[in-house]
């Protein structure tokens, strides 16, 4: 019985270890889920709030790919000199918030 169970959760680790790899999502990825989790369309050189029409200029935007996942970033310079600063961890095909700073001064 204990063999079993020793089995059964080596195989799951190794199905774990293959399948995060695969499913790491990509940067376009990234700009879909801040699009819904957020209502920021971006592109390149510039972001658009929908919900209040505010202009954003990106000033960075930083993928560090892992193994198991990766974690995007995207500092943004808002209308008014402030900043926004949002980051996600990407893995499954999708993303998790890890950093949101909706407003600060630097």
């Amino acid at each position: 019985m204990k063999k079993k169970r020793t089995y059964t959760i080596a195989s799951f680790l190794i199905l774990i270890l293959i399948l995060l790899p695969v499913t790491k999502p990509s940067s376009d990825s990234f700009n879909n889920w801040l699009t819904k989790k957020y209502n920021l369309e971006c592109n390149e050189r510039a972001c658009l709030s929908t919900s209040n029409a505010k202009k954003f200029r990106v000033v960075s935007k930083e993928t560090d790919n892992y193994f198991l996942f990766n974690k995007t970033a995207i500092e943004l310079q808002i209308e008014d000199d402030g900043y926004s600063f949002v980051e996600g961890i990407g893995n499954l095909g999708g993303f998790i918030p890890l950093t949101y700073k909706p407003y600060y001064e630097k």
